[in-house]
């Protein structure tokens, strides 16, 4: 069954994040001020290194209000003008990260109304934009929610909202996630990305699971894509583009663990013998024309991903069975459809009519087995 393409739904709350994005940078004098609207937080407060009794108060409350005026918000200006006071602390390069934590936490408990199935589209769409600036783990709660929810812009921000916040952890230097956190998450990103119909949406998922520490999510992540490849075998989707990104990140990953002494062959086979399942799929329906124009790009950006794997898995496994001059090419100007076929062919070895003729997976020291590189 052919998957969804990107539909205009989808792309209208894009132009609405980017509208909301952009105004985040306005001044409060932009919006009117309601009667019961409190000022910002004071610029002491969140530039303090350390939070006394009172500033902790300030915050917990001045955050509370604007998540329940978002959470009741019945006008888009509205929605916007909550969106944007929430984001101010967090997106300030002046505040410190003690306030921004405590900003952070808050947000975790205030934001429950927002993100309940019965809120509007614009306003779970908008607690996760803020939630997506969050540095603390505090919001794991909402995040496996979002993840779940029925719109694809709000999930769409909510795989962000995953790997934004691991990513500004690790740059702390703070624990990130924790285990029992990430296996929630894992478990929670298992099911969103074996439902997801939307490419955009499955890329966030993809880039989630792999800033997930837990070793469980490395393997995961493996074996959903290689059950993607059947997605691809009858047609190739605009998601594949997804794939490669998630290929391209695992590879990243194995390298720099390898780099750092780490055993890692393992899954690096693994990895390789995917590559190569998905490298004959495309390969296969480009030589074929069978690759839909507006989808080529996308292919390409496959084989490219896949190109970097087979080269780097040589290097590793076999550098010298052959130089890098004189090894298959899957890219460049010259590679066209029936080259690339070929070359696939020569990199990953073929089963036909009754025959088996090996590749360089087979026959160098990275010795994958014919059977595990067909799709």
């Amino acid at each position: 069954m052919q998957e969804k393409r990107p539909i205009a739904q989808f792309y209208t709350f894009v132009r609405i994040t980017s509208v909301m994005l952009l105004t985040s940078a306005m001044t409060s004098s932009v919006f009117a001020q309601a009667a019961n609207d409190p000022p910002s937080i004071k610029t002491s407060t969140l530039q303090a290194d350390a939070l006394d009794q009172t500033q902790q108060a300030e915050i917990s409350k001045w955050v509370q209000h604007w998540c329940d005026s978002l959470a009741k918000a019945t006008s888009i200006d509205r929605v916007i003008k909550c969106r944007t006071a929430l984001l101010r602390p967090l997106t300030n390069t002046l505040a410190k990260a003690t306030p921004k934590a405590a900003v952070s936490k808050a947000l975790a408990k205030g934001l429950a109304g927002a993100i309940d199935a019965k809120a509007p589209v614009p306003v779970r769409l908008s607690a996760f934009i803020v939630v997506a600036q969050s540095t603390t783990t505090d919001v794991q709660p909402l995040v496996l929610k979002g993840v779940a929810d029925p719109n694809p812009g709000v999930r769409y921000w909510a795989g962000r909202a995953i790997h934004f916040i691991a990513d500004r952890q690790r740059e702390g230097g703070q624990a990130g996630f924790t285990a029992a956190q990430e296996t929630a998450l894992l478990a929670a990103l298992n099911k969103a990305a074996a439902g997801e119909k939307y490419s955009h949406v499955l890329e966030q998922v993809f880039e989630a699971m792999g800033k997930l520490k837990i070793p469980a999510a490395q393997t995961a992540l493996l074996a959903g894509l290689a059950k993607r490849v059947a997605v691809h075998k009858a047609s190739v989707q605009e998601s594949i583009r997804a794939d490669a990104k998630a290929l391209a990140g695992v590879r990243q990953r194995l390298v720099f663990k390898i780099a750092q002494g780490g055993d890692a062959d393992g899954q690096f086979r693994e990895l390789i013998a995917l590559s190569g399942r998905y490298l004959m799929v495309i390969a296969t329906q480009i030589a074929g024309n069978k690759v839909a124009g507006d989808i080529r790009p996308a292919a390409d950006e496959a084989i490219f991903a896949i190109d970097e794997i087979l080269n780097n898995a040589l290097d590793h496994f076999d550098k010298d069975f052959k130089a890098k001059d004189e090894r298959p090419k899957l890219v460049g100007a010259a590679v066209g459809p029936a080259a690339l076929r070929l070359a696939a062919i020569q990199w990953v070895g073929v089963k036909q009519g009754g025959q088996e003729l090996k590749g360089i997976l087979q026959n160098a020291k990275i010795a994958i087995p014919l059977d595990k590189v067909q799709p």
